[in-house]
């Protein structure tokens, strides 16, 4: 079980779970524990977690934890990845759910230069205890150069997808993952014509609202 983190007693924080789908065969592949903030008395998805509350989210989970999917990805920004306390937390937390597998989503930025070595190290750190590696927002990548070091390390690529999103870059993702053997997932999926437009990709990994709302892990 995962608890919340609380702030005078009031539940503020808590991990909701969104499944990923796998439509060529109609399954549940993952899902990826989402923070929310409990605003005047509504549940809202976190667009940014800082170091405390993810550090404490984390080392919530209990070890009665349980899903019946093979894996449960939670993200990271590039300093929560490569900060000696979260990644001690989420190694102790693969141990904890072994056999179910943590992947770690590390969300890059335009500092990326400047720490590929770390992130680089850190992610085989993490590959040694299990854990897998994804590369979330893909969309907002713009050099595919400074990555490559990284991409060695890693098992999927995630690319967010919205309203004003050209197809074409879908496309060009999907050929790098396709040449690097890597598992592409489109999420943020939430109209029936961005569904339309990975199904005329064929593009089977997908996550979204389009599929269903995250859902508040069992307390």
């Amino acid at each position: 079980m995962a608890k919340s983190t609380k702030l005078g007693g009031i539940v503020v924080y808590r991990f909701f779970d969104q499944p990923q789908l796998n439509t060529s065969k109609n399954s549940l592949t993952s899902s990826e524990l989402i923070v929310f903030k409990n605003k005047d008395n509504r549940w809202k998805k976190c667009k940014n977690v800082n170091r405390e509350i993810l550090l404490n989210l984390v080392r919530s989970i209990g070890p009665d934890f349980r899903t019946k999917l093979p894996s449960v990805s939670i993200n990271c920004s590039q300093n929560q990845f490569i900060d000696p306390l979260i990644s001690d937390a989420l190694i102790s937390l693969q141990h904890q759910i072994f056999p179910l597998y943590l992947r770690v989503e590390l969300t890059t930025n335009k500092s990326i230069n400047r720490q590929i070595n770390a992130l680089v190290a850190q992610a085989e750190n993490y590959r040694q205890h299990g854990i897998q590696i994804s590369i979330d927002g893909a969309d907002q990548i713009t050099n595919l150069h400074v990555l490559m070091p990284l991409l060695e390390q890693t098992r999927e690529i995630k690319f967010m997808i919205h309203k004003d999103t050209n197809p074409q870059l879908i496309k060009f993702w999907q050929i790098v993952t396709r040449k690097k053997h890597l598992r592409y997932i489109v999420y943020n999926v939430s109209t029936r014509e961005e569904n339309n437009i990975l199904y005329n990709f064929t593009i089977p990994f997908r996550q979204g609202t389009y599929y269903g709302l995250g859902h508040e892990l069992s307390m």
